[in-house]
């Protein structure tokens, strides 16, 4: 015990000589070292999923190429890219889960959930400066102060507020700040009964019956950017919303009630009304389609000059619509009316339908290639832009004196102010050579491929290094600078008649080896449709990372040609000009050299021209190579398929067995190889029935385009079944 106690002794003095040897502050850092680390962009994210309610994961991960399903933070990501607050990159991929996160970052963040700027979130914090666990809450309290959980009454808060939960309703409140409807309330509702909102109304979560403002609830403006369902905006009761902005992402929006200004400024985006009363309109959005129903009334419509190809359908009213952007079109129908439509010269290739017992009183036009068609009543119409047709009954037709190739009905009463013109005598005019607009020539405004964008922000530079990148980018990849490549042509559809009477319309999708710019391309005669007589390219648009293929760049060419032609001459010819070129969107310097592109190896008059030939892109079992004793084989697929091969479940079927085992899979650019074994085989056969199906739930298999097969199933037989004694199946893969 004597030994013991000598010992003991001993070390605590020890003890007792270290710690005196140790300043205050050291002791405190060592003690508290695994809470003061800084936290991660993962954890980041995880805590962000969590404020907001979001939990749906992104169907587009497998085109993100720095995560792998058993990535710790795969699903944490995954939501957050799905959320919208996180966006890949041109290299397609997301923020580093386990780099450090500072203030910027998540200033980011908040900004985008907030619908406003980096620099008014960031406030006096260190851009550069990590944060704890312990700072990080402090610092989203300090934006976002107060979550709202359950139905609430009789409350003013000071600060930012956000409802995670579905079905609540917050009656006589009022918020010194902004309300962020978040992705928890899924497609649910929220309910604003005499609520008053100092700041923003921000919609991420709800459904088609789901965000109600009533009584004397008052709003300045609503920012939509729902992402997971249809939302609707109903306002009722004498509330008042000024102004509602529906963003990039946000999927089919509905809306109800006395609105003053809707803002349409995402890209392919569908916005419908239903008993809406809607002061002005303005389209800013590619693509963007607006539903005026029957019981709605729109004062005015402004198609601004970045909405190429918006759409307007009308079965309502509408006073007065302006056009300044490329190929819009406006279709009224039922007994749907507009007083007044003006297209200026931007407004090239636009067309106005009018059915049946619908009306417009008047329609003034500047725009070559104007198109005016239906049944309906027109009562004036002034053409001033060469090369347009007006074909609606009975309509007042004045043509412009500079304008030429106006072809008119000829029970239109024609006041003719250029003598030079003719109506109705140019039956070689082409109504459809409107090049349209590629709607993806702007990489900056979609948040899921310009990975430093914050719309209606300053985003700044990388979170992680520098106080104002996206927190989707990391630093230091270099611009690409070579040429553009073409990969393969496929017709993306078939024949559809066009909205030109006597025209049919088909589109070839020719998929490139990185994303492109092609503005310009068809009014600056860089793409020419040749061989088909009254055959034109009316669009060049652009897309990138397909999910249902494995190709992640394209372009669609859309060609016109009169009903009746043969085709199997036609050639779509690209020759890059000056001015007008398809190009690297990194580079505009890189141009893709010419090419044609013909309906068969029999076309092709010029072999020593690049070229590729428009194929249909239904895949088809083209060749079997199997083992003589029956128990291997190559089953190739041409073109090839895609299916998601994280989740596929391939079952094969040979002749109504279905134990083959899939050993191998194998895929060049023009088809896809299959190999698989069956241990009982016997010998090979002539004759070959298979099937091929993807048995994971909910997943399909894909053809070039993204065109969904629940299988594919056909017999082989002939020279399309090889017997192979060695089965070498490599040496079959070219």
């Amino acid at each position: 015990m004597k030994v013991t106690s000598k010992r003991l002794l001993v070390f605590a003095l020890m003890l007792s000589m270290l710690f005196s040897l140790l300043s205050p502050v050291q002791l405190v850092a060592a003690s508290t070292t695994k809470a003061a680390a800084p936290i991660t962009r993962g954890e980041v994210c995880k805590l962000v999923n969590s404020l907001i309610g979001a939990t749906t994961e992104s169907a587009n991960m497998n085109s993100i190429v720095n995560y792998k399903k058993t990535d710790a933070y795969y699903s944490v990501m995954s939501i957050a890219y799905n959320a919208g607050y996180i966006v890949p990159n041109k290299s397609h991929q997301l923020a580093n889960a386990s780099t450090k996160a500072n203030y910027n970052f998540v200033a980011i963040i908040l900004s985008r959930l907030l619908k406003t700027t980096r620099l008014e979130v960031l406030g006096k914090h260190d851009p550069y400066a990590t944060l704890t666990s312990k700072a990080l809450k402090s610092y989203v309290s300090e934006i976002l102060p107060t979550v709202i959980t359950k139905s609430v009454s009789n409350k003013t808060y000071k600060g930012n507020v956000i409802i995670n939960s579905p079905d609540i309703t917050l009656t006589d409140v009022t918020i010194k700040g902004s309300l962020v409807i978040g992705d928890g309330v899924a497609d649910k509702e929220a309910i604003l009964n005499n609520v008053n909102v100092t700041g923003k109304l921000v919609v991420r979560g709800g459904g088609e019956n789901s965000i109600k403002i009533m009584g004397t609830s008052s709003i300045s403006t609503v920012e939509i950017v729902q992402v997971n369902n249809a939302v609707s905006i109903k306002v009722s009761d004498g509330a008042e919303v000024k102004i509602i902005n529906i963003n990039d992402g946000s999927d089919d929006v509905i809306l109800y009630g006395s609105i003053g200004t809707v803002n349409v400024v995402g890209n392919n985006l569908n916005v419908l009304t239903n008993g809406a009363t809607i002061s002005t309109v303005n389209l800013s959005g590619k693509n963007a389609s607006f539903s005026v129903s029957a019981d709605t009334i729109v004062e005015a419509v402004d198609v601004k000059e970045k909405a190429t190809e918006a759409k307007l359908n009308i079965t309502g009213s509408i006073s007065s619509v302006v056009a300044s952007a490329a190929s819009p079109s406006i279709n009224v129908d039922g007994k749907g009316s507009i007083s007044k439509v003006t297209a200026d010269a931007a407004a090239k290739g636009i067309i106005i339908n009018v059915s049946a017992n619908a009306s417009i009183s008047s329609i003034s036009s500047a725009a070559p290639e104007t198109v005016i068609s239906g049944a309906g009543k027109v009562e004036t119409a002034k053409i001033e832009g060469s090369n347009s047709s007006i074909s609606t009954p009975n309509t007042k037709v004045t043509v412009g004196k500079d304008a030429t190739g106006v072809i008119t009905n000829s029970t239109n009463t024609n006041t003719n102010t250029n003598p030079s013109t003719n109506p109705g005598t140019d039956p070689g005019t082409n109504p459809g050579t409107n090049p349209g607009t590629n709607p993806s020539t702007d990489p900056g405004t979609n948040p899921g491929t310009d990975p430093g964008t914050d719309p209606g922000t300053d985003p700044g530079t990388d979170p992680g290094t520098d106080p104002g990148t996206d927190p989707g980018t990391d630093p230091g990849t270099p611009p690409v600078t070579n040429p553009p490549r073409l990969w393969q042509t496929f017709w993306a559809n078939q024949p559809t008649s066009s909205e030109i009477p006597g025209y049919l319309n088909r589109t070839v999708r020719v998929y490139v080896s990185m994303p492109v710019d092609t503005a310009s391309t068809v009014s600056g005669a860089a793409f020419t449709a040749k061989g088909v007589s009254g055959a034109a390219i009316t669009s060049v648009i652009t897309g990138s990372v397909n999910p249902k293929t494995v190709y992640e760049n394209w372009m669609d060419i859309t060609i016109i040609y009169p009903i009746n032609s043969d085709i199997s001459n036609l050639i779509v010819e690209y020759s890059p000009t000056e001015t007008s070129a398809v190009v690297n969107l990194s580079d505009s310097n890189s141009k893709m050299e010419s090419f044609k592109l013909y309906t068969s190896v029999e076309a092709a008059t010029e072999p020593t021209t690049i070229f590729h030939i428009m194929k249909d892109p239904n895949p088809i079992i083209q060749k079997v190579i199997v083992s003589t004793d029956g128990t291997k084989m190559n089953i190739r697929i041409a073109p090839y398929v895609y299916a998601d091969y994280y989740l596929t479940k391939f079952k094969y079927t040979v002749n109504n067995t279905s134990d083959w085992i899939y050993n191998n899979i194998r895929y060049t650019s023009g088809h896809r190889d299959f190999y698989v074994e069956n241990s009982k085989g016997t010998q090979a056969e002539s004759s070959y029935t298979i099937r091929i199906e993807n048995t994971a739930d909910d997943k399909k298999i894909y053809d070039a385009v993204g065109k969904a097969y629940d299988y594919i199933e056909m017999t082989v037989s002939g020279s399309d079944v090889i017997q192979d004694e060695a089965f070498d199946w490599t040496k079959y893969t070219n």
